[in-house]
């Protein structure tokens, strides 16, 4: 892009078995969107991400879905 704007940086951490923090993967998006979040997933599980235990997120409208679709 030519100017600077805000971006939103939206971040998948996993958390293995023994504790260790790992980031999965990220996006950069102009705004937040279950969208980017569906390409995020996707991206994820097409790379052999499986047995997630748990979803943590604040609420963004339609995640519920989003998550339930690859996973």
């Amino acid at each position: 892009r030519d100017t600077v704007s805000r971006e939103m940086g939206h971040i998948a951490l996993g958390i293995t078995h023994g504790g260790i923090k790992e980031i999965l993967g990220y996006k950069i998006a102009p705004n937040e969107s279950s969208e980017i979040w569906k390409e995020l997933l996707t991206d994820l599980k097409s790379r052999g991400l499986e047995n997630v235990s748990l979803f943590c997120t604040d609420g963004l409208s339609g995640m519920k879905n989003v998550i339930n679709e690859p996973f």
